[in-house]
């Protein structure tokens, strides 16, 4: 004769092996880290990148070389005039009136010349300038981008491995449970 074994209460059993899974694999811990993540870096953006990015913009559209180029030329015209005038005042050159004027209008057609040289140039370093700017500007948004994309198809892979390894952890487990409950069923059906 066999031996039977005292009766065990199954469904007691198997129901503390049924933890919810969801409660392991929570997806609201990991919107909570990420959300502080993602305001960790708003605000260090904000903090450390955004008045780099807005003067950045300010700059795209400016005239400051060509400013200081046309007060330069101005200058150079007035400080040619004023030395051509000292050196005749002191009559460093012993010139007739007629040739006065045309040293006068020569110094100043050459100082309008360099001038408007000087403003081209600063027209042309300008103009590259703002474009380099506006390069930099398309570089950063480009980035943020990539970066923001890259972020979001993290996410969705971690959303999608949580997933996975949560119906995995439920698979398995009802395959354990249909494994205990076989064999309780097949221990009551041989009477141990």
């Amino acid at each position: 004769m066999l031996n039977r074994l005292p009766s065990v209460n199954t469904k007691q059993y198997m129901s503390s092996l049924t933890t919810p899974l969801s409660s392991v694999f929570s997806d609201s811990a990991a919107e909570t880290s990420l959300a502080q993540a993602n305001r960790q870096m708003s605000q260090n953006y904000s903090k450390n990148y955004s008045p780099f990015i807005d003067q950045m913009i300010g700059e795209i559209n400016s005239t400051e070389l060509i400013d200081t180029a046309k007060e330069d030329a101005a200058s150079l015209l007035a400080k040619t005039t004023k030395n051509q005038n000292l050196d005749l005042s002191r009559g460093v050159t012993a010139l007739t009136p007629a040739q006065q004027k045309l040293m006068q209008r020569t110094n100043a057609v050459n100082a309008s010349a360099q001038g408007d040289a000087n403003v081209n140039n600063a027209r042309v370093d300008q103009e590259t300038s703002n474009f380099e700017n506006l390069s930099n500007l398309m570089s950063i948004a480009v980035n943020n981008q990539q970066s923001a994309v890259q972020g979001l198809a993290d996410g969705t892979g971690m959303a999608s491995s949580r997933e996975q390894a949560y119906l995995n952890g439920q698979a398995q487990a009802d395959s354990t449970n249909l494994g205990l409950a076989t064999t309780a069923g097949a221990m009551l059906l041989m009477g141990i």
